[in-house]
Formats: C-alpha cells, sequence, structure tokens
C-alpha cells in the first residue's frame, strides 16, 4: 500500500497517517523520472532506512525523541497547539471533530512553528551521532 501513488489516495487522513508514520509515499513524478534520478532516490531511501535503522537499534532514536519532546515543552510549543486544538473543538464542537481530522488539521502547524533553534539543535546531534558511527 505504501508504494501506490498519490493520486490512488483517497482520504487525507490516509496522507497524514503515512507522514506520521514516517513512511514513504510516492507522488505521481516519482514515476516520470529517469533511471539517473531513480537511482539517487532509491539510494536516498535507503540511506534514510540505514540511518533510521541505527538510530533504533542504539536507544539514540529514543534519545531525540525524549530530548525534542522536552525542548517543545519549554519553549511553549506544546502548550501553543494544545491551545489551538482547544480552539478548533470549541469552533466546531466536540459531536463534529475527530482525532484524525484534528491531527490532519494541526500538523501543518505544528511542523512549520517548530522553532529553529530547536530544529538545528536535534539536526546538529543527529550529526554528531553519525559521525561517531563506522560505516554510514
Amino acid at each position: 500500500m505504501k508504494n501506490l501513488p498519490f493520486m490512488l489516495y483517497s482520504s487525507k487522513n490516509l496522507v497524514a497517517w503515512l507522514v506520521m508514520k514516517n513512511l514513504p509515499f510516492m507522488p505521481y513524478s516519482s514515476f516520470v523520472l529517469n533511471s539517473e534520478e531513480r537511482k539517487s532516490r532509491d539510494l536516498t531511501i535507503l540511506m534514510k532506512e540505514k540511518i533510521n535503522q541505527k538510530l533504533s537499534e542504539t536507544g539514540e532514536k529514543e534519545r531525540l525523541k525524549d530530548l525534542l519532546r522536552s525542548q517543545l515543552v519549554e519553549c511553549g510549543w506544546r502548550d501553543e497547539l494544545k491551545m489551538h486544538a482547544k480552539e478548533i473543538v470549541k469552533e466546531r464542537g466536540i459531536e463534529n471533530v475527530t482525532v484524525d481530522n484534528l491531527i490532519a488539521e494541526i500538523t501543518p502547524k505544528a511542523r512549520a512553528t517548530v522553532p529553529d533553534a530547536v530544529k538545528k539543535d536535534l539536526l546538529q546531534k543527529i550529526r554528531s551521532f553519525l559521525a561517531q558511527q563506522p560505516g554510514l
């Protein structure tokens, strides 16, 4: 299912779910790539999988998640999103909002409002971790 072209997905919730699960979904443009572009894309996907596997195996992924969670709480990002979610529920009424709809609506704002300092710190920690790993 994760390799179906984007135009076959009939639900925004499915796309949001794929993104949340960090599964690749292939937009229509991926079917019109030349062989070099496909090879490059495949190598990128393979490298991401290797990095993700190494992060998981060593427990670094969980440590980074915990760090990210605490940084987002400290900077007020979590409270801001919580307030935004409450506003959405209040506007539409609790009966008219599902968890999936709320996630789909809040996710773009959530990603856009992560402070640059938090992103840079996380990226620096990932790079440091990868620099210490042989074979990556």
